[in-house]
């Protein structure tokens, strides 16, 4: 299974999921088809779904010239916000804009350096694991050197995945499961377990 953004021409994130990892607040764009503006998504009405695409909620943007700075459109409604080929993030601001790079408010520096993060190890925890539920929101590092087995919802198909392998380790449960398509057929995900190595093995 092949996570999305893993092919040419697509984005990590589409524009509500860049909009949350951005702590809800403002922030500036550029569409892959316009070479000279870019836009400041100013509104995103209140998610009514799931991620990706909460519900689609209307997105509106100031629109500028890229280079002058000057306003084109104030407010506009900005098209298709839940492709992932659309929209790219700018992570510093235009330098007209005056505004300082932002990429990092969400969490101070020094809380995230501190903030203390768990592991769930193979072996040795002191603390209970966490539920299904707990697991989906941690990024697959947070479980050093366990399986991850996903099976295909089409095809019945298993793949087994070590997390000390897996090039988006640092990803949440939720996205990789929420992003993956079975290589062969296409499908989603249709079942995932966490599995240890011996279990992996007997597996």
């Amino acid at each position: 299974m092949t996570p999305p953004n893993a092919m040419p021409g697509f984005a990590e994130q589409n524009v509500f999921e860049m909009f949350v990892a951005h702590g809800r607040q403002p922030f500036w764009l550029r569409r892959t088809t316009s070479g000279n503006t870019c836009a400041k998504v100013v509104v995103v009405e209140k998610f009514k779904g799931p991620p990706p695409c909460y519900g689609n909620p209307k997105v509106f943007a100031d629109i500028y010239d890229l280079h002058t700075g000057e306003l084109k459109e104030a407010r506009a409604r900005l098209p298709v916000p839940g492709t992932y080929k659309t929209w790219r993030r700018i992570p510093p601001p235009p330098p007209w804009s005056g505004e300082l790079d932002s990429e990092a408010e969400t969490i101070p520096r020094a809380e995230a350096e501190t903030a203390p993060q768990l592991h769930w190890r193979t072996y040795g925890n002191n603390y209970p694991l966490p539920t299904g539920a707990e697991a989906l929101q941690q990024p697959l590092s947070a479980f050093p050197s366990w399986f991850l087995c996903i099976t295909c919802d089409r095809c019945g198909k298993d793949r087994m995945v070590n997390e000390a392998h897996a090039p988006w380790r640092d990803r949440s449960l939720f996205d990789i499961l929420h992003r993956m398509r079975h290589d062969g057929c296409g499908a989603l995900a249709g079942k995932a377990e966490l599995l240890t190595g011996i279990a992996a093995t007997e597996a």
